[in-house]
């Protein structure tokens, strides 16, 4: 840890301790509307308070753990200390701390905490949005994000024989069909992380196009957004 500092990441914890206490003593309203669910409303409430609220402290108190993780990785002198008290700051650490309570997925929540990190380092926040980060790899699910790291470390070739090897290739690492890889790939070209390319073959000297057949997907290229997310996640693949 960093020399000096260890007083003030204990004070911007404890702002986010508050923050999530905050949040849960707001429960006692929402289980009274629960609780006036026709027939199942005190099953519903019981599970609420009960064995939801236990898996949400675990999932915000990971969450903090991994993100107090990334600030000892820092230089002190780079972090914009008063980020949170800022509309824009209490606004992601909120969304942050709810994505994270609806998702068992530990390399999802890792994500979200390398955001909470690249939005506190001032150096990293030119050109970058971190809320949009956060809700673009929060809207995906962790297969579409299994496949979006297969797809930016492979980076595989356009030509259709290279291609479907890499498709038949994925498939058998991901544990996932076809259909489900097509799928995957179109959802991560509607965010603009991938772009659809034109299916081509590269004959000498000449491309020549060629009709998909049946059941065949689309193919992909890595889009710049892709890359500078991830230089902003300070990942390589």
């Amino acid at each position: 840890m960093y020399a000096g500092s260890f007083m003030e990441e204990q004070d911007a914890l404890s702002k986010l301790d508050e923050l999530t206490t905050e949040l849960l003593n707001k429960d006692p309203l929402t289980l009274a509307a629960i609780s006036t669910i026709p027939y199942f409303g005190s099953t519903i409430a019981t599970f609420y308070s009960s064995k939801w609220l236990a898996k949400y402290r675990e999932r915000t108190d990971l969450l903090f753990r991994q993100f107090e993780e990334h600030l000892n990785s820092l230089d002190e002198r780079t972090i914009n200390k008063g980020y949170f008290d800022t509309d824009e700051g209490f606004d992601l650490l909120y969304g942050a701390i709810e994505q994270s309570a609806k998702t068992r997925s530990e390399d999802k929540r890792e994500l979200i905490a390398r955001i909470l990190r690249g939005a506190v380092v001032e150096f990293a926040q030119e050109n970058h949005s971190p809320e949009d980060y956060l809700y673009l790899i929060s809207d995906l699910t962790v297969r579409e994000l299994k496949v979006a790291r297969t797809m930016y470390r492979d980076r595989p070739r356009l030509e259709k024989d290279a291609w479907n090897t890499w498709e038949e290739e994925t498939c058998k690492e991901l544990d996932i069909d076809n259909s489900d890889l097509h799928m995957s790939l179109d959802r991560l070209g509607s965010t603009g992380l991938l772009g659809l390319t034109t299916a081509r073959e590269v004959d000498e000297d000449y491309v020549v196009l060629y009709s998909r057949d049946s059941g065949e997907g689309s193919q992909y290229i890595v889009t710049s957004s892709f890359d500078k997310l991830m230089k902003f996640l300070q990942l390589k693949a």
